[in-house]
């Protein structure tokens, strides 16, 4: 037998059978004003930890809210919008998208663009079409309605809207398009503003992407599916 503290755990063993007794912890003044007892420690949890929950549940609520409204808008657009099929993607044309972005198969423009343009624009967002970008992003979106208090989670998003970018720049450059062209093309729609659950041409990682074109350095897929599975195991 033996004594653990702060609880007293008294063991005995008799035929392979442990028997065990816990007491709450006593305090023991040592001025004499005698012995305090302290209360049962699943009373101090419950009552410092009463807020977690409705505040967890209200904080994924307006997560959960947020992420349908981006979806609400996206068809919005696609219902209001001029489409025309492109192999087995659909190609939307509506004057109230200001930068291009894609959502699975559907990918959104604004009627103002050139030919030329429009040609980079829908060879940039078919990578993400074909690489399934779209729905690493709504895996995400959905981990964060469960851990929007994991700051790593918000690390994850970032470092994975950044590669799905920079595969993207690298499948465009690798189509022959002149360098120098579709950097003018991102940088002219830098201030453009899309949807956040959608894969989007403008970001606030420009200056990295065309550092990373001028630099021509290989992304490889192995980092998308070790972030996917680490975003998966939390």
């Amino acid at each position: 037998p033996f004594v653990r503290m702060p609880f007293i755990s008294s063991l005995f063993s008799r035929n392979d059978n442990i028997f065990s007794i816990d007491l709450p912890a006593l305090i023991f003044r040592g001025n004499g004003a005698g012995v305090e007892s302290l209360p049962p420690m699943e009373n101090l949890l419950s009552g410092q930890a009463g807020f977690v929950l409705p505040l967890f549940l209200a904080v994924s609520t307006l997560y959960l809210l947020y992420t349908l409204v981006q979806l609400a808008i996206i068809f919005y657009l696609r219902k209001k919008g001029k489409v025309y099929h492109l192999d087995r993607l659909e190609v939307v044309l509506n004057p109230k998208v200001r930068s291009p972005f894609s959502f699975f198969r559907y990918i959104f423009l604004s009627p103002g663009m050139n030919d030329r343009e429009r040609e980079q624009v829908i060879c940039h967002e078919s990578s993400h079409i074909r690489r399934g970008h779209s729905l690493d992003i709504l895996l995400m979106s959905v981990i964060k309605i469960f851990q929007w208090f994991n700051p790593f989670i918000f690390l994850l998003g970032k470092s994975l809207s950044s590669l799905h970018e920079y595969q993207a720049d690298r499948d465009v450059l690798g189509k022959g398009y002149r360098l120098e062209d579709y950097q003018l093309l991102i940088l002219s729609l830098q201030f453009g503003i899309s949807p956040l659950i959608a894969n989007r041409l403008n970001s606030s990682l420009t200056i990295k992407r065309l550092l990373k074109m001028k630099k021509s350095v290989k992304m490889q897929n192995s980092v998308a599916g070790m972030i996917l599975l680490s975003a998966g195991t939390l």
